[in-house]
């Protein structure tokens, strides 16, 4: 189902599908859900499903795809100050509605298995260095504008606030750390990048 040349009806199928998908693998894990049950939660057959994705894995990858905000999703936040752009992006990770939570605990199960999946793991692997290049692009944008520190690697912060993301959002899915814990962990280390901060990062 790719959606170039689609119809609006078979894009909205398409949705359908995906966010089926998205939902069963929250509720079920990878490993519990099948054709079978994407096929009855989305009103089609098993075929005509098999026949546009190819097969599970296919359908997973292009459910993360779907689901997942990735940079070019991001163009309206161009706008913002820099470290404002970096408290939006990451305010994404944050799990305040049952919506967000189905949707964590789907990336959560993706990551789980695309540690044993290679096609999986590529595809993982490239959405998380595109966020780190829109991260560090933006935190030397904030360096050049003067709101964030010169004494950091752009890159570097960007690794190390990607990797807190995951954290997070792993805690507040697997341990129940709180949305608003969330935040204030994710803002905190925001506000250190900031210029007049004296956090150390070395």
């Amino acid at each position: 189902m790719s959606e170039r040349g689609e119809t609006a009806s078979s894009r909205e199928r398409r949705r359908q599908v995906l966010r089926a998908v998205s939902e069963l693998i929250a509720r079920h894990g990878i490993d519990g859900m099948s054709m079978r049950q994407v096929a009855e939660a989305a009103g089609m057959s098993t075929g005509t499903i098999n026949y546009h994705f190819k097969n599970k894995r296919g359908l997973i990858m292009a459910a993360m795809d779907h689901v997942y905000s990735v940079p070019q999703d991001w163009s309206p936040y161009a706008d913002l100050p820099p470290l404002e752009q970096l408290r939006v992006r990451a305010g994404i990770f944050i799990l305040r509605s049952e919506a967000r939570q189905r949707w964590g605990r789907f990336w959560l199960e993706y990551a789980a298995q695309a540690g044993r999946d290679t096609e999986l793991l590529e595809s993982h692997k490239a959405r998380h260095q595109r966020r780190r290049e829109v991260f560090a692009q933006t935190i030397a944008l904030g360096q050049k504008a003067g709101e964030v520190r010169r004494d950091i690697d752009p890159f570097g912060a960007a690794e190390a606030l990607l990797a807190l993301i995951d954290g997070v959002t792993t805690q507040q899915i697997a341990f129940g750390l709180s949305p608003e814990r969330a935040e204030e962990i994710l803002s905190g280390f925001i506000r250190h990048l900031g210029a007049h901060s004296a956090y150390p990062f070395d």
